[in-house]
């Protein structure tokens, strides 16, 4: 935030520069930063120098442009969970472990057949503050694997469920979209077995952005 600006002054040749008081000259340059100890200069343009335009020629003074910084930590805007990340991922015995695939993320994923119940995988994050998130998934791409894997968001007004084809895009982070999360230290995203398609469901890892 601009916070000061001493603006360019201009006198005529025959006068000499401006000055605080009669018989005394305006503090020098180095003198001058003293009256700024809250701020940092940033910019200084040329100054102290005379300039003849339209047959008149003036004297012009220097000017500064000085800012007051303000230290303020970045909050995190990023966080990743993998399904080996300590305290940040939970599923039944029936979820199995592999490293099959050399598109995983980190050492291993996690998978298991689909079946008409929703035994749920669930990522858990801690969310900063209640806002705008982009949530994005991480899989290796098989064509034994299933075509409508569910899964679920926890909104501010309930839960969200995205279809997403995990034979194809594998390997990369793919966006399922941008949702209101509350904030707070929960299960925010998770991976179901109740789907309608065919082949393995996978849960690999999860990627939430503050937007």
């Amino acid at each position: 935030m601009v916070t000061a600006i001493r603006r360019r002054t201009i006198s005529a040749a025959t006068t000499p520069l401006a000055t605080s008081a009669p018989g005394r000259r305006r503090p020098s340059i180095a003198n001058a930063d003293a009256y700024y100890a809250d701020q940092q200069r940033i910019h200084q343009y040329a100054g102290e120098v005379t300039e003849t335009w339209g047959g008149v020629t003036m004297k012009i003074d220097r000017n500064y442009l000085d800012v007051r910084v303000t230290q303020t930590p970045p909050q995190q805007r990023t966080t990743t969970i993998d399904n080996s990340t300590s305290g940040g991922f939970a599923a039944s015995t029936e979820w199995g472990t592999s490293a099959y695939s050399g598109q995983r993320f980190g050492t291993d994923y996690r998978f298991t057949s689909p079946v008409s119940s929703s035994d749920v995988a669930w990522f858990r994050s801690t969310i900063p503050a209640t806002g705008s998130y982009e949530i994005s998934v991480w899989y290796p791409a098989d064509a034994g694997y299933n075509n409508q894997t569910p899964y679920l968001v926890e909104t501010t007004t309930g839960s969200r469920s995205v279809f997403v084809n995990q034979r194809i895009n594998g390997g990369r982070w793919v966006s399922i979209g941008v949702f209101t999360l509350a904030a707070g230290t929960g299960n925010k995203v998770g991976v179901s077995r109740w789907t309608s398609g065919t082949g393995l469901v996978v849960a690999d890892a999860v990627r939430i952005t503050r937007v």
